[in-house]
């Protein structure tokens, strides 16, 4: 069972004191999704308390980002929250996890193109598990991401035929299963045989589904 604790933070926008829930431990010992989120057996599920979000202004940072950023690394954060209400229709009073992280995608401005599309999936493994009605327009965001990683051929974190991979389980998600089937071909032209994109990917082929044996994790 994840272990959660309380904590206080100072908002670094509005300098508000406030009190949040923290992630101390958890397993993955839980379901496996093919936008390759890998969830605990128990809840609440730790991409839920990743995060910690103001309560005064939105504000929202990884928990373990929160003491160390600056005002000064604010520049654009009225604009991304702005940004982030419109999108969600909501206002910042609102806001659940996922909303934070797509919040912390848009003013972040030392992210790279690859971790931008990361936060912004976080936002949807959330919006899963909160069953927000703002999950499918996300994924569309995600997968705009994931392709324009593809086309300026960027992969520092990941390798090209797991950014393949996921354009074409995206595509399967919004219903798009022609495209889905061409990006999983070309994830299969560039990955290593018995690879976990690979096997991911014929897997997604050959029998479609959100939720994947565990053992093409590698997990028991």
């Amino acid at each position: 069972m994840p272990l959660i604790l309380d904590e206080l933070f100072t908002c670094p926008n509005c300098s508000v004191v406030f009190q949040s829930k923290t992630l101390g431990s958890y397993n993955t010992f839980g379901t496996c999704y093919s936008d390759l989120y890998i969830a605990s057996n128990d809840d609440p599920q730790h991409i839920l308390l990743l995060i910690n979000i103001c309560p005064k202004c939105g504000f929202s940072a990884f928990t373990a980002d929160y003491k160390s950023i600056q005002k000064e690394d604010l520049v654009n954060f009225d604009e991304a929250l702005k940004f982030v209400e419109e999108f969600t229709q909501k206002t910042f009073t609102e806001f659940n996890a996922g909303d934070g992280y797509l919040l912390i995608s848009e003013y972040s401005k030392h992210l790279t193109q690859e971790q931008k599309s990361y936060t912004q999936m976080q936002a949807c493994h959330s919006y899963r598990f909160l069953d927000d009605k703002i999950l499918e327009k996300t994924r569309r965001i995600v997968l705009q991401s994931t392709l324009e990683i593809l086309n300026d051929q960027i992969f520092k974190k990941n390798p090209e035929e797991l950014y393949l991979y996921l354009a074409g389980e995206l595509n399967r998600l919004l219903g798009n299963a022609q495209k889905a089937n061409d990006y999983f071909k070309k994830a299969l032209e560039k990955a290593e045989k018995e690879s976990f994109v690979y096997k991911i990917t014929i897997h997604q082929i050959s029998n479609p589904n959100e939720i994947i044996p565990r053992k093409i994790f590698g997990k028991n």
